[in-house]
């Protein structure tokens, strides 16, 4: 148990960070990229296609399928059935950014 959590949090961490640096390339004149993901997604996952103005390539590429990777690589899961699965884990990752928010700034920089 304590591993899959570890795990778990490993993939959240990594999520946010690929989120993030993606961030940093579709808004460069943005100095709070990590605080205008937060308060897009955190209103739900579509606002970062509106943000990233990208047809949801980096809610989909750089964020779910991380999230998918994971499901995958760790649980073993058919790749075709793991959406729901992905969904509620980019979900937790979203909350944990907004517990986090100081420390990815930090990252960031």
């Amino acid at each position: 148990m304590k591993k899959e959590k570890e795990a778990k949090h490993e993939a959240i961490i990594d999520m946010n960070e690929f989120l993030i640096k993606y961030g940093n390339q579709k808004l460069p004149e943005d100095r709070n990229v990590v605080h205008t993901i937060y308060d897009a997604a955190s209103k739900g996952l579509e606002n970062l296609d509106d943000l990233f103005q990208d047809n949801g390539f980096g809610r989909t590429e750089n964020f779910l399928d991380v999230a998918k990777g994971f499901i995958v690589d760790y649980y073993g899961e058919d790749p075709a059935k793991t959406d729901r699965k992905a969904n509620e884990l980019a979900k937790e990752a979203i909350n944990y950014l907004g517990r986090h928010l100081d420390d990815f700034v930090k990252w960031e920089k």
